[in-house]
C-alpha cells in the first residue's frame, strides 16, 4: 500500500475539549446545539431571544455580532453609538449599531461590558443563524463541549489543572487572530477509495 506524509497547516475554528476529570470542578453549563455541522448557542440580549447565534473562535473580541437583519429593529442597545466595520475581502464596510458595555446571556450564564454589534444592512441576509459569538466564552474560559448531551460546560481557567491523561496540541496565531495548528496526515487507500483525493496539495 502507498502512503505519503503531508504536513498541512490547516486553519482551523478551534474548540478546546476536557478529560472528563473536570466533573469534581465548579462549572456552568450552557445548552447546544448542532446544524449544519456548526455549534449554535442560545443569547438573549435586552430582553430579545433566545437567538441562535453561532459559536465560533473568528470573533476575537469580547461580546457578539448580530448580523440576522431581521433583528436590527427589534434589538435596542442601550448606549448605542454607529460605526463602520471594514468589509471582507477589501470589499464596502458595513453600518452597524454598537455598545461597548452591553449585557447577554448564553443560557443562564450572564456576560456583562460586552460589545454588541447589530448589523444594519442585509450582507449575511438568508444566513441560518442570527449572529456569531467566540472571545468571549474561549478567551476566558476552559471550555468543555459534550454533543452526545448537547451541552458546554465554561470551568474557570486558573483551577484546571491537566494531568497525565490529556493530549497536548501545539497551536499558534496568525496576524488575523485565528487559531492555527499544523496537522500530519498519512493518504493512503482506504476500503478502494484513495484518500489522497481529499488533500488539496
Amino acid at each position: 500500500m502507498k502512503t505519503q506524509s503531508l504536513k498541512k497547516a490547516v486553519n482551523c475554528f478551534l474548540i478546546i475539549v476536557l478529560s472528563v476529570h473536570c466533573a469534581d470542578i465548579f462549572s456552568q453549563t450552557i445548552p447546544i446545539r448542532l446544524e449544519r455541522n456548526k455549534t449554535i448557542l442560545p443569547v438573549t440580549i435586552e430582553g430579545v431571544g433566545s437567538l441562535n447565534i453561532l459559536f465560533d473562535s473568528v470573533l476575537s473580541f469580547d461580546g457578539l455580532m448580530i448580523y440576522n437583519p431581521d433583528l436590527k429593529d427589534s434589538i435596542i442597545l442601550k448606549k448605542e453609538i454607529q460605526v463602520r466595520i471594514p468589509g471582507v475581502g477589501g470589499g464596502e464596510p458595513s453600518i452597524a449599531l454598537m455598545d461597548d458595555s452591553a449585557t447577554f446571556f448564553v443560557g443562564d450564564v450572564e456576560f456583562k461590558n460586552q460589545k454588541v454589534l447589530v448589523l444594519q444592512n442585509d450582507s449575511y441576509k438568508g444566513f441560518p443563524s442570527d449572529g456569531i459569538i467566540g472571545y468571549s466564552i474561549l478567551g476566558h474560559y476552559a471550555t468543555e463541549i459534550d454533543y452526545d448531551k448537547n451541552m458546554m460546560r465554561l470551568y474557570d481557567s486558573k483551577k484546571i489543572s491537566p494531568d497525565g491523561s490529556w493530549q497536548r496540541i501545539p497551536m499558534y496565531f496568525k496576524n488575523n487572530t485565528i487559531p492555527w495548528i499544523d496537522i500530519f496526515l498519512t493518504a493512503g487507500w482506504f476500503d478502494g477509495s484513495s484518500l489522497g483525493t481529499w488533500i488539496q496539495r
